[in-house]
């Protein structure tokens, strides 16, 4: 841990803004135009969301003098509402606490405290306008505690314990560095790769919701209080919170919502009957496993390939892990179809420790159902593509696989699919593999090797 003097920050991130946007309107003759404007958005929301996320963290570090403010963030924490030990800004910036300073107890929001308010109106007017901020330009900001081998919420002594306050910065990928403040104002700077050796609160971006803008959520005539829409799926679901601006989900339930309109929406066929290859369609030779059965393909299992593939996606100020994989496969008629999965669990759920040494353990995928396999309609081939979430901002991996259709006539038609799949820049991408149609699903399955990690597919 390394300590410097405390830094000024942009009083507003107005400045910011002007000062960026400034700056990117020179030398546009020879990029693409629409990927610049990408960058530059994905580059001036960053600066946005690390001036918002680095006040928060000054604000609430120095508030930390108080008990029961220390006591209001460890009870939040323990609740952890999405399994992690975290909890949303949003949510609870309207919750009141009694704060006792020099013999005078006061009520404050904890809104007013992560925004730094005091008594005087200048002071509340800059409140407002950085919690308006927050719901604007950084919804999924939380206050999150992660275990660390030598100190977690659990075992957090209040009433003698003040953690450093620590915020996620945009770059931390290249910079390895965790910015920290203590209840003073002083600066530090952490490792990124190394656990301190203290208690330490983290302001971050919450890997585990999903937060859609009321007002771009008008569609077919409803109102923007009916329900958001993905891929011309609505999410009818009822959301987890919601203000003004804002509807706030739970990824795993918005990603199961869209992947049974989805499915909903592929060609239909007659039940497979036994020994008809590929849906039934015709034919009665017996090539493949999955010729001979008739359910959904299911993900079993997963596993690192080594602690250090585990080490590389595991931040410590992290949580515990956020894993998505995206389902790609083509059809006859040249479309790709995309389904996407959700699973979370906590660190002890992917490695065994020993006295002396660690070593990935299987984390099981619950059987999550992906689609029933006909390979007339889908092909000879899926693609896996695997991440662990971060947050950032957005951004596009590109991959192809290729897929072999049986004609009418008996001949065969190979066609290659393109596909993007959209993840965020603080993302960990685990890599990728194709499940070919002829591969096993008896028992655990066939067992695919990215790299990273393996995975195992089976009926």
């Amino acid at each position: 841990m390394h300590m410097k003097k405390t830094v000024q920050i942009l009083k507003w991130p107005m400045m910011a803004l002007i000062l960026f946007i400034a700056s990117c309107q020179e030398n546009k003759d020879d990029v693409n135009p629409i990927n610049e404007i990408k960058e530059e958005t994905n580059l001036i929301v960053n600066v946005v969301k690390d001036h918002l996320a680095a006040k928060v963290a000054q604000n609430l570090a120095k508030n930390l003098s108080s008990i029961e403010v220390r006591n209001f963030v460890k009870e939040k924490a323990l609740d952890r509402f999405d399994g992690d030990y975290n909890f949303l800004i949003g949510v609870t910036k309207n919750h009141q606490i009694r704060v006792s300073e020099n013999g005078r107890t006061s009520s404050l929001s904890f809104g007013d405290i992560i925004a730094g308010t005091n008594s005087n109106s200048a002071s509340r007017t800059t409140s407002s306008l950085l919690l308006d901020s927050l719901s604007t330009y950084y919804p999924l900001l939380q206050v999150a505690i992660p275990n660390l081998t030598n100190s977690n919420v659990e075992n957090w002594q209040t009433e003698s314990e003040t953690p450093l306050v620590a915020f996620v910065p945009s770059d931390y990928e290249t910079s390895h560095i965790i910015p920290a403040y203590d209840l003073d104002g002083n600066y530090y700077e952490l490792d990124a790769t190394k656990e301190p050796d203290q208690l330490t609160i983290v302001i971050s971006e919450n890997e585990r919701l999903m937060v859609f803008k009321k007002e771009s959520n008008v569609t077919n005539g409803r109102s923007a209080q009916d329900y958001p829409v993905i891929d011309q799926c609505p999410i009818m679901q009822e959301a987890y919170f919601d203000d003004d601006l804002n509807r706030y989900y739970l990824r795993s339930s918005v990603y199961n919502e869209i992947n049974k309109c989805i499915i909903a929406r592929l060609p239909s066929f007659p039940p497979r009957s036994p020994g008809g290859p590929g849906g039934g369609t015709g034919g009665s030779t017996i090539t493949c496993d999955r010729d001979r059965k008739s359910g959904k393909d299911r993900l079993h299992r997963m596993i690192f390939n080594t602690m250090k593939n585990y080490r590389d996606v595991n931040e410590w100020f992290d949580g515990g892990q956020d894993i998505e994989v995206t389902i790609f496969f083509g059809q006859v008629n040249g479309a790709i179809v995309k389904v996407t999965k959700a699973f979370s669990g906590r660190d002890k759920h992917f490695k065994n420790c020993g006295i002396f040494k660690c070593y990935p353990e299987w984390f099981g995928l619950g059987n999550a159902e992906v689609v029933t396999w006909d390979k007339d309609i889908y092909g000879s081939a899926m693609l896996y593509s695997w991440v662990e979430k971060d947050g950032g901002s957005t951004v596009e991996l590109n991959s192809s696989f290729s897929a072999t259709f049986e004609n009418d006539d008996g001949s065969k038609t190979t066609q290659t699919f393109s596909v993007k799949n959209t993840i965020q820049s603080q993302d960990d991408f685990m890599g990728e593999s194709v499940v070919e149609y002829c591969d096993n699903t008896d028992g655990d399955g066939y067992t695919y090797n990215t790299g990273k990690i393996k995975f195992q597919v089976r009926q």
